[in-house]
């Protein structure tokens, strides 16, 4: 399925939005949308949403032998998985300009800076390293992809945990969680992306852009800062006439967000494993509503609506008075695009409707038990029948 194309109209009311400082989602131009963390039952396991934008990050390993320009260290591998569950125009098995786009950035930020201890991972030099592979799915798409993907690669890299080995003479014991604890990945720093888009040649930027205002930008800024207000990594996509005071404003509001980027993520850890010590609920539990239509939860518009019932259609000799039910508070829940969700009595009632079926069941079932039981009386009562035992 090919991307819709924006209209002449659209581009035109998103560029005047722009040059009013006023964006379609309320937000002031250099406003971030709410980041959400929440980590998986297994270590390594992270779900990032930035607004409706939500990547899905999961580490794993394995033992390979090293490269022979780098015997003395560990494999770290990054791919970004691009489905068409994130947006309709994504190919399952395809390489794109986006994912390529976002494997580069991210390895250029991550990988390139030394940002995880790639010694550590060391077995045996020239012989055993552990490789570890960081997949991120793309769950929905709804612009800025690379600032989302890149949090969820760091919270989901500093949340695994390798099992621990031990070698004794040839042979090599990798020992299970439950014998020993396993051993976390050493993450130097954390540098963080931060996106930004440049509207009429250079006079307007934005932070966090939508899809809408990334299709429509002139060019992207994307910096990788991380906690200690060290640059990692630079790209600029698009043309514009831009300068180096774009670049310094850029840089400063990138320093802001890097830090308290990175003070979420460690927040997000030490819960963790703070519910982890207790053996408290864990995982994706705070996602799943229970008694709804949908099982994530996502920051919701609710609307209050009223309306009635309409009464069901009877034959005109069975017409009886009767009034029309009226149902209120009931919600409108907009998930996203092309998304929503109604939560009112209907689910509600269902469940009633199923409690009352399986009373009447069980009612049935008690009645046939009844039946059965007073025919058996009256065979063992019924006069002249005998048994004969032997």
């Amino acid at each position: 399925m090919k991307e819709h194309i924006l209209s002449t109209c659209e581009k035109t009311f998103v560029l005047d939005a722009i040059a009013e400082n006023k964006r379609l989602d309320g937000r002031n131009v250099f406003d971030y949308r709410d980041l959400q963390i929440r980590f998986g039952k297994d270590f390594g396991c992270c779900e990032v949403s930035m607004g409706t934008t939500r990547v899905l990050g999961q580490v794993s390993c394995e033992i390979q032998q090293p490269k022979a320009t780098r015997p003395n260290e560990g494999l770290l591998h990054i791919n970004v998985g691009l489905s068409p569950m994130g947006a309709p125009h994504f190919e399952t098995g395809r390489q794109s300009t986006t994912s390529l786009q976002l494997n580069r950035l991210l390895e250029k930020c991550i990988k390139d800076s030394r940002c995880v201890d790639l010694e550590s991972l060391c077995i045996v030099a020239e012989e055993k390293v552990w490789c570890v592979r960081l997949d991120l799915n793309i769950l929905n798409h709804e612009g800025n992809l690379i600032d989302c993907a890149s949090v969820a690669a760091l919270a989901a890299l500093s949340h695994f945990r390798r099992p621990d080995v031990e070698l004794t003479g040839d042979e090599l014991i990798i020992y299970e969680a439950a014998v020993k604890e396993p051993i976390p990945l050493g993450i130097r720093h954390y540098p963080v992306c931060v996106s930004f888009a440049i509207f009429n040649k250079g006079k307007n930027i934005v932070v966090d852009p939508t899809e809408m205002e990334e299709r429509v930008a002139e060019a992207e800024l994307t910096l990788g800062v991380n906690g200690y207000k060290e640059l990692c990594g630079v790209h600029l996509s698009g043309s514009t006439q831009s300068g180096p005071a774009i670049v310094r404003q850029c840089a400063n509001k990138a320093i802001n967000r890097a830090t308290k980027v990175v003070g979420m993520i460690k927040e997000a850890l030490a819960k963790d494993a703070e519910l982890r010590g207790t053996n408290s609920e864990r995982g994706f539990v705070e996602c799943v509503r229970q008694g709804t239509l949908t099982s994530h939860g996502v920051p919701k518009i609710r609307l209050p609506i009223k309306h009635k019932l309409p009464l069901p259609s009877i034959e005109p000799e069975e017409i009886v008075e009767s009034e029309e039910e009226e149902v209120s508070d009931d919600e409108i829940q907009i998930l996203g695009s092309g998304m929503a969700e109604l939560k009112n009595s209907t689910v509600k009632a269902a469940q009633e409707i199923e409690l009352v079926e399986t009373k009447q069941e069980v009612h049935d079932i008690d009645d046939d038990v009844e039946i059965v039981s007073e025919q058996l009386n009256s065979r063992r009562t019924t006069p002249g029948r005998r048994t004969k035992v032997q």
